[in-house]
């Protein structure tokens, strides 16, 4: 878990502004935000989570909870597995498949319209029991938050705001080359570069 107060504090420190005078904490909120998405966007499956929702009989379409961003995978109902089709094989195999009921589905696709929601198939005719993992939407709204990630991105995460810091101030050249660094910093964190 990182420390959200303990980075942006780090933050100012290396900025030599640790009275948040030239950049806000509010900046640096927003900025640890924007390197979060920027991360979970690179590597869904650092923000995963798994929980259990209940099926409703006769439902195939199934909304992820609020806090997600992206389905990983459907792993079981209530104790079963099922396995992953596309729509398209489905929807050609049983043009009728939102309208099929059983005792448990075998069946979930992606939903290609709407990443928020996937299908079952074919739909429970009594409320069960579904296990799936999601990537989650990573947000901080204040300085006593914490980040729910490995302690090991703390200096990605530092580059990131350093990077947006520096980008801001730079009009000066000095200001545009710390920025360069600490950017190029983190994309090499996150295995990315402009090669």
């Amino acid at each position: 878990m990182i420390d959200v107060n303990q980075l942006i504090i780090r933050v100012g420190n290396a900025l030599v502004d640790d009275t948040f005078t030239l950049w806000s904490k509010d900046f640096h909120r927003c900025s640890l935000n924007d390197a979060l998405a920027a991360i979970t966007l690179a590597y869904p499956a650092l923000s995963n989570k798994t929980v259990e929702i209940q099926l409703t009989a006769g439902q195939w379409r199934v909304p992820l909870p609020d806090d997600a961003y992206l389905l990983l995978s459907v792993n079981h109902c209530n104790g079963y597995g099922l396995e992953q089709a596309e729509r398209e094989r489905i929807s050609h195999l049983y043009p009728d498949w939102r309208r099929q009921m059983d005792t448990r589905p075998t069946n979930w696709m992606r939903n290609p319209d709407d990443p928020l929601t996937f299908f079952i198939f074919p739909s429970t005719q009594s409320v069960q029991p579904i296990e799936l993992t999601y990537s989650r939407y990573l947000h901080v709204s204040r300085d006593a938050d914490g980040v729910d990630i490995h302690d090991i991105y703390t200096p990605l995460l530092f580059d990131y705001l350093m990077y947006r810091a520096y980008s801001r101030d730079g009009q000066a050249e000095a200001q545009q080359a710390k920025a360069a660094f600490h950017f190029q910093a983190f994309q090499l964190g996150l295995g990315q570069s402009d090669q």
